[in-house]
């Protein structure tokens, strides 16, 4: 409120020396009271300018893989299965014996033989999606996806014919797997009003759940370099939003979009600063790291994720830990997770792989 003041204050001098023709200082003034007037603006003029060409350099590789063995033998999926049993929507009593039906629909539609079991009994059978985002482009599978959006989603009959039979209005289950505020979420679904687990809100309109969450993933917590754009932000995908509909509600339903507004912006000076190579000994680089580190274990912890890769020594703050090669590995028992970021590649060769004469290095 001060600084507003002060600034008509100076404005007004610079009138009072135009009115007495010395236009120098009035000019002078008047300048800086348009500078000031317009400081926040152009300072968020050259900080997106600054992220576009951040964007620009990205090289980024992002490899999901749904063990979909796994994914049949969850609660959720159980719990689906009562429900499409009691509303006779199939017509099988065990629920093993569905669970393979849908797994061979599964294959029949989608010409997937990848099934096999490892030494220790356990069973695979990998949904594997690619996802590169190289110069703000974003790939899929080798092909340019003008949604714009890392998600993938299949669908899978619970009674598959062929091909040409295969109708919108057939019944199934859809898998998903994608990024929603820096999170990847694997989920199951789109139920309608009688199988849905839950209800937010029956009288009037309803709203109803139509999706579950199987796991996730924090990808914004554990991976700062993915341009910000990818991290498909929402407020109406944030668990405190859903508190919109509850009858007599009276909490803060933007109270996690707030938080994550916040952490975007500490999200966004992790990155410029990796992206510059200048994290050195900046303390606020720090702190924000340590804490989306902290945070990110946690949820790691509870959806039970392991890096099947993990070196056995303690994380290394002048080196960025999760990245210290480059690329990052988990794996729960539903998802599997490559993050591969190819940036200093160039460079690598440039360094490397183009030279040829011997530099003994003392």
């Amino acid at each position: 409120m001060l600084q507003l003041i002060f600034t008509f204050i100076i404005y007004g001098v610079s009138i009072y020396f135009f009115y007495h023709h010395n236009f120098f200082i009035g000019l002078t003034l008047f300048v800086w009271v348009i500078f000031r007037s317009l400081e926040d603006s152009l300072v968020k003029l050259f900080e997106n300018t600054n992220l576009s060409e951040l964007n620009k350099k990205s090289n980024i590789l992002i490899e999901l893989k749904i063990n979909l063995a796994e994914l049949f033998k969850s609660k959720e999926i159980l719990t689906i299965f009562e429900k499409l049993k009691k509303e006779k929507k199939i017509n099988f009593q065990n629920f093993s014996e569905w669970i393979e039906i849908m797994i061979e629909n599964y294959k029949k539609k989608f010409n997937n033989q990848n099934d096999f079991t490892s030494k220790d009994g356990e069973r695979y059978i990998w949904e594997v999606v690619k996802f590169n985002i190289k110069n703000n482009i974003l790939w899929k599978n080798n092909q340019i996806d003008f949604n714009d959006s890392v998600y993938h989603e299949i669908f899978i009959p619970f009674e598959y014919k062929n091909k040409e039979a295969e109708e919108l209005f057939e019944e199934g289950l859809y898998v998903r797997v994608f990024v929603v505020n820096g999170l990847i979420k694997l989920q199951i679904g789109r139920y309608d009003e009688k199988i849905t687990p839950k209800f937010f809100r029956r009288e009037g309109l309803a709203v109803y759940q139509t999706y579950s969450t199987i796991t996730l993933f924090p990808l914004m917590y554990v991976f700062q370099e993915i341009p910000t754009n990818y991290l498909n932000l929402s407020a109406y995908a944030t668990e405190s939003w859903k508190n919109i509909f509850k009858k007599d509600n009276k909490s803060d339903f933007m109270a996690d979009w707030k938080i994550l507004n916040k952490e975007i912006i500490e999200y966004n000076y992790i990155k410029d600063r990796l992206a510059l190579n200048q994290p050195g000994n900046d303390r606020k680089f720090n702190k924000l790291y340590q804490k989306f580190y902290k945070k990110g274990s946690k949820i790691l912890i509870t959806e039970n994720f392991k890096d099947p890769y993990k070196k056995n020594k303690d994380i290394n703050w002048s080196v960025p830990g999760w990245m210290e090669d480059n690329d990052i590995h988990y794996l729960n028992k539903f998802l599997y997770i490559l993050i591969a970021n190819y940036k200093d590649l160039k460079e690598k060769r440039e360094r490397y792989n183009y030279i040829d004469y011997y530099e003994e290095i003392p």
